[in-house]
């Protein structure tokens, strides 16, 4: 199903967003570096009973700053996806997020309760909640270390290497290497946005979500 894209002028950016189906509103938030296209998949199964919309969260993508790029603020982000279903006229709609998207889903629905029927918060890193936040905590200040001093293509590395998603199918089948892996995407994955290549290893769970919703 080929989406509807629109664009949300909001203050400080504007927002990228595609829309799909009809019914209640479910609006979808990518995490990390994602965007609405890695949703493609499980949007074209809820289609059938959800308006199914995902949208690049500011600064990720298609949804650019109205100037310089300043630094993320998760109050900011709740109140786009508010403004974001306010524009929409949809009452209160379903919430699906994962990672940073989770995050901003719960901001969401606790700051902006109006706006959520109900939020599926998949994989949030709420480290605070840990027991002991210290190690995790350090763990994010090494990966903002790297990517200040050696770029995004080196901290996207580092992460997916320390989270256990270094290596995807196609690896697993040719066994271990002895080395890391070159980060290097193929031409057709380069045309993917960044961190997309990556949804495919957590496309079983997202789609285990999309059955829960569907259900």
């Amino acid at each position: 199903m080929t989406p509807h894209s629109s664009t949300l002028k909001v203050p400080g950016a504007s927002l990228y967003y595609e829309t799909r189906g009809s019914g209640p509103v479910l609006l979808i938030i990518p995490g990390g570096p994602q965007d609405a296209g890695v949703f493609a998949d499980v949007a074209g199964h809820l289609a059938d009973r959800y308006t199914v919309v995902a949208y690049d969260p500011r600064g990720n993508s298609h949804s650019t700053f109205d100037g310089e790029p300043r630094e993320q603020d998760l109050d900011v982000h709740g109140d786009d996806a508010a403004r974001l279903i306010d524009a929409l006229s949809a009452g209160p709609a379903y919430v699906f997020g994962t990672s940073g998207g989770a995050q901003i889903g719960l901001n969401l629905a606790a700051r902006h309760p109006g706006r959520v029927r109900a939020l599926v918060a998949h994989e949030p890193p709420s480290m605070m909640l840990l027991e002991d936040p210290a190690p995790a905590l350090a763990g994010m200040r090494d990966l903002h270390d790297t990517y200040r001093s050696h770029g995004v293509e080196a901290a996207m590395q580092k992460f997916f290497s320390e989270n256990g998603l270094s290596e995807g199918p196609d690896q697993d089948e040719a066994g271990p290497q002895d080395g890391p892996s070159s980060f290097e995407p193929s031409p057709e994955e380069a045309d993917l946005c960044q961190g997309q290549r990556q949804f495919r290893i957590l496309a079983g769970a997202w789609r285990h979500a999309a059955v829960a919703l569907s259900s």
